[in-house]
């Protein structure tokens, strides 16, 4: 699932054998969530992935990542969560499509619904996010990126929405 979550459409012949089992992408938004719970359950230190899982998160198309604007938010906090690892973080700046990632300015963008509240509530916004990762890369390679200037949040954290959402 991993993989499948990472590089989609891999070469690996046991990945496109369960791509073929699944007729839709449904349980890729639980697959994600499971992800969460293991990098948050690793101490920072021993979070070092391959090189490819970076380089696949911030490349992958697709549910859930692109399918609403809390996917791109889901994206950038992974990414800051794995780059609290210093290996990460070195992995990082010898990979040109993660650098530009976490350089990007964001996004900031509500849901498309008629409801003010559902609209606020699902909203996605990155700014924050990818430049506490560019300050992560920064503290452990100093000198590879420069640091973006902090721009407020429009909306509470992802972790606030999924708790208020919850209740």
């Amino acid at each position: 699932v991993f993989r499948e979550v990472f590089a989609p459409g891999s070469s690996d012949v046991a990945i496109e054998q369960t791509l073929e089992l699944s007729s839709t992408t449904s349980h890729l938004e639980p697959a994600v969530g499971v992800i969460f719970d293991v990098v948050l359950a690793t101490p920072p230190e021993l979070r070092a992935v391959p090189a490819w899982v970076l380089e696949g998160l911030v490349n992958v198309r697709g549910t859930p990542w692109t399918d609403n604007p809390r996917g791109e938010e889901l994206r950038a906090l992974l990414l800051l969560h794995l780059l609290r690892s210093p290996d990460n973080c070195r992995t990082a700046v010898s990979l040109p499509n993660v650098m530009h990632y976490a350089q990007l300015p964001g996004f900031k963008a509500k849901a498309d619904t008629m409801f003010p509240l559902r609209a606020y509530f699902l909203s996605g916004e990155t700014p924050d996010l990818l430049r506490r990762c560019t300050r992560l890369i920064g503290k452990h390679c100093p000198g590879a990126v420069e640091v973006q200037q902090r721009l407020q949040r429009d909306t509470p954290t992802l972790q606030t929405k999924h708790d208020i959402r919850n209740v």
